[in-house]
């Protein structure tokens, strides 16, 4: 048999050029921490009410981001990485906490927890929070709070819904996990930030006061403009004093919308009211970019 070949020195000179390219990376991500704090600077200079994340622009990068590393790098891998950089970058510009919902002897704490780490790193701080309203209380005490909440539960009821509105401009604004989807445990993330058109978003309403059926909605929904395949609803638990229906739309739709207005007048005939919550971007493997 012919002398097995020494690789050695070959994979040795791999390594060094593995090695050149991570530290040029630390030169870029240097370079472009340097960009993030002047671009906080100038939103700082410019206005006290500044949004302190860019949902819209987040989610978009991240599509693009994923989009471009297919057949290069894993989606999944480079997702994470880069929600990673995004998430570093923030505590650049700001200091924001995160209230999450983690009832006691709730198995779901735990993984509550870990999307958000997931989403915002290791490093952003976390706060526990057995009650909804503890969040809002949060929210509305430090506008650099975000909050997680459970995306529907048919038992909080239309109290939920005041007290959202009473926190003062706090809306949903994303949905986790947004790398890898779970319809069956999703997380609303809340808070004052201004939720952004994406191209692919997902809008939510509430419909607090007397409990109206699917086809009811149905019908005010497409007599206000809006295409029956782009609705969904939820109904809340028929034992609640104070029913409502959670509205899902997909598209992008805000509280000024023409369209919006019609639902609202349709909807205050039947003694009932029409509360905007948010809108969000549809996570990534919803569209087909991650597994």
């Amino acid at each position: 048999m012919p002398p097995k070949k020494d690789h050695s020195k070959t994979i040795e000179k791999l390594r060094d050029k593995i090695d050149s390219i991570d530290d040029g990376l630390i030169t870029l991500l240097a370079e472009r921490a340097a960009y993030v704090k002047e671009v906080g600077m100038i939103k700082a200079r410019e206005s006290k009410d500044r949004n302190i994340i860019r949902p819209g622009r987040e989610a978009t990068m991240l599509r693009k981001i994923v989009t471009k590393a297919k057949g290069i790098f894993p989606q999944e891998g480079i997702a994470m990485i880069w929600r990673l950089i995004i998430a570093a970058s923030i505590t650049l510009e700001e200091k924001i906490s995160l209230s999450v919902y983690s009832p006691e002897n709730d198995m779901r704490s735990a993984e509550y927890k870990g999307m958000v780490r997931e989403y915002f790193g290791p490093f952003t701080p976390v706060k526990s929070r057995k009650r909804i309203r503890e969040i809002l209380d949060d929210i509305r005490a430090n506008k650099e709070t975000i909050g997680a909440i459970p995306f529907f539960n048919r038992r909080f009821g239309e109290k939920w819904f005041a007290d959202f509105f009473e926190s003062g401009g706090c809306k949903a604004f994303a949905i986790l996990p947004f790398i890898n989807f779970d319809p069956k445990k999703p997380l609303l993330l809340v808070g004052k930030v201004t939720p952004e058109n994406t191209g692919s978003d997902i809008s939510l309403f509430v419909v607090a006061g007397e409990k109206l059926s699917k086809t009811t909605l149905s019908k005010m929904l497409s007599a206000a403009g809006f295409a029956e395949q782009n609705c969904r609803t939820h109904s809340s638990e028929k034992s609640l004093k104070k029913p409502f229906n959670l509205i899902e739309i997909f598209n992008f739709v805000d509280a000024d919308d023409k369209r919006i207005a019609k639902l609202k007048t349709a909807i205050g005939k039947k003694g009932n009211r029409l509360y905007h919550i948010g809108s969000y971007a549809t996570p990534l493997n919803n569209l087909g970019i991650s597994r």
